[in-house]
């Protein structure tokens, strides 16, 4: 019986180390899947849009700056009293019939997300999203888009290390096979409720990245502002060849995470030679007892 008990204890730690094990794995595995899965989304948005007309591209072009030439009229907080007069918003450069009307790449934190239409949850788990309300991400005069994503999800980095950017970082957008530079000229963080940072100015083309910040406390909102530079195609592709990304604040905690799960893992394994050690001596203690006494 004691044997039977000895060998239910091992057997139970094994389980608790290996559930252990999965759950410090889980964040990496996760993360390496959600990247690929990005991948492939963005991979089947641009080959969609090589099978479509010119003209198909440039009249969602042309829509896209009518809207946006609409909104600029009325503050952020009062655009649902003219959405009636709005064109649907989902399918505005809803061209690859997916959702995502482009993408975002920032090199200096390793990030190339889709940017899907609205800050839904659904949206909000697959990528990053563009707010409602604000510009849509066609640049020009006049516009200033919200891009969003989440920070600090377990399997998956997308904006966490959004505060990684310093003043005078470039990211890119693309939409409709065009590829627009910003250079980040304001990092503010902000209370839930204010917009004053993210209304539009009328002789400026912002695109501003947000998401929720401290680390896992989410109490407030990490706005970092880019303004609209003009670059040609070699300085493109040397921003992107040449920028080294900064550490990564998701592979930091995910790191830390790793430490307290060898530590705890450790420890288990420590506390179960200590109990096996305990009733082994226990056992020959009372075998001992026991046959003094038959003497």
């Amino acid at each position: 019986m004691s044997k039977r008990k000895n060998t239910i204890i091992i057997i139970c730690f094994i389980l608790v180390i290996l559930l252990g094990a999965g759950a410090a794995t889980y964040p990496l595995i996760a993360s390496i899947n959600n990247e690929r899965t990005q991948s492939l989304v963005q991979t089947e948005y641009e080959e969609k849009l090589q099978q479509l007309d010119t003209s198909e591209i440039d009249e969602a072009l042309k829509k896209a700056h009518e809207y946006n030439k609409t909104i600029s009229t009325v503050q952020i907080e009062d655009i649902d009293k003219i959405k009636e007069n709005l064109p649907d918003y989902e399918d505005l450069l809803n061209l690859a019939n997916n959702g995502i009307m482009g993408y975002i790449e920032i090199p200096t934190i390793n990030i190339d997300l889709p940017i899907y239409h609205g800050t839904t949850g659904a949206a909000m788990e697959k990528g990053a999203g563009h707010m409602e309300g604000t510009s849509l991400p066609v640049g020009g005069v006049g516009t200033h888009a919200v891009i969003s994503a989440h920070s600090g999800m377990a399997g998956a980095k997308l904006f966490t290390d959004l505060d990684k950017l310093k003043l005078g970082d470039v990211f890119f957008v693309t939409v409709c096979n065009e590829k627009l530079a910003y250079e980040v000229d304001n990092i503010a963080v902000v209370e839930l409720t204010d917009i004053d940072l993210i209304r539009i100015d009328t002789q400026q083309d912002y695109v501003t990245l947000l998401t929720c910040t401290p680390y896992g406390v989410n109490t407030h909102r990490l706005l970092v502002r880019g303004h609209r530079v003009e670059m040609a195609e070699e300085a493109i592709a040397e921003v992107e060849e040449k920028v080294v990304p900064e550490g990564s604040t998701w592979i930091e905690k995910y790191a830390e995470g790793l430490v307290i799960g060898f530590i705890a893992s450790f420890a288990a394994m420590l506390l179960l030679l200590i109990v096996l050690l305990i009733r082994r001596r226990q056992k020959k203690k009372t075998g001992n007892i026991a046959g003094s006494e038959r003497k």
